[in-house]
């Protein structure tokens, strides 16, 4: 906990996890915390030998390592402290609204919260008229990849909460200051010409395992100037490099893209597997022979690639 910073408003209470630099709100920190990739880096930190033996192996094989060494760890210096962070009052040319001290990357640059300034005309230096509007968070929202997608920021969420809780963020407040007039911007990145073949495809040719790969096609691959993110739809998982590998692999990929796929028409038995009286990871073999089945019925997939712009 002592990688957890809490940001507390007049208005909200946020959360920040340093060792993973993701913000989180406050319905969404637990479930981080317990999650696959923070418990992986929290590892990572107390014990890269062991982090090193688990890091290709999925979490029903992880969790007894984790218990292990989090256990021992605890024992030894305890769970640590949430560091709290108070809101500063702090002027701005915009808005008298206070801003939050800057504990990490989503909270550097200066905006307004949005309830104080949708409706409020800003000044800008470029432009032939004085003034513009602010674009209502509607504007911003593209839910035609079935999640909530902002078209200003090019990022994608699951849910509602995890949708206002963006959309009242200091780093989405900031990018539509900086596009005033005229249509918005839909991305950074630009499809790539047909036939270009995905680096993901290319990791998993070289990569030695007999791990089920499942849902290729809710991939997408953004190609940018410093390294490829990528992201998966069904589950608003936005990854890189590093551990996309282990998200394709994972159990809860696999299990909503059945379930998308599903409601695309393309049945399967994920619902009767879910609905069994027994915890999600002991139906993991269930859902690889089911994958692979939904594999042979209709093919093998393909990530989207995209690249940056002007490249």
């Amino acid at each position: 906990l002592d990688y957890v910073w809490e940001i507390r408003s007049t208005s909200e209470t946020t959360y920040y996890c340093k060792l993973c630099d993701s913000p989180c709100a406050f319905i969404t920190i637990m479930s981080h915390l317990n999650g696959f990739k923070h418990q992986l880096k929290c590892l990572k930190h107390i014990n890269y030998y062991a982090y090193e033996s688990i890091k290709e192996c999925n979490r029903r094989k992880a969790e007894p390592v984790f218990a292990h060494h989090f256990n021992s760890y605890k024992g030894r210096y305890g769970s640590g402290n949430v560091r709290v962070f108070l809101e500063r009052p702090k002027s701005d040319s915009v808005s008298d609204v206070p801003l939050r001290d800057q504990p990490g990357p989503s909270w550097r640059d200066d905006s307004a919260s949005v309830a104080g300034n949708l409706d409020k005309k800003v000044p800008i230096k470029k432009s032939e008229s004085k003034f513009f509007k602010i674009p209502k968070p509607e504007d911003c929202l593209d839910t035609t990849a079935g999640d909530y997608h902002c078209i200003i920021c090019d990022c994608h969420m699951t849910g509602i909460s995890a949708w206002e809780s963006h959309v009242t963020g200091k780093r989405h407040l900031k990018k539509i200051k900086k596009n005033p007039q005229g249509p918005i911007i839909n991305s950074k990145f630009v499809e790539a010409p047909p036939g270009t073949v995905s680096y993901l495809e290319k990791m998993l040719s070289d990569r030695k395992t007999d791990d089920v790969v499942f849902g290729l096609q809710y991939i997408r691959e953004n190609r940018g100037e410093t390294g490829n993110q990528y992201n998966c739809f069904p589950c608003g998982n936005c990854s890189s490099t590093i551990d996309i590998i282990s998200h394709v692999i994972s159990l809860r990929h696999k299990m909503k893209c059945l379930e998308t796929m599903h409601s695309e028409g393309k049945v399967n038995n994920i619902m009767a597997i879910k609905a069994l009286e027994f915890n999600e990871y002991s139906k993991e073999n269930l859902i690889d022979e089911e994958c692979c089945k939904v594999l042979n019925k209709y093919g093998h997939s393909k990530p989207v690639v995209y690249i940056a712009k002007g490249k």
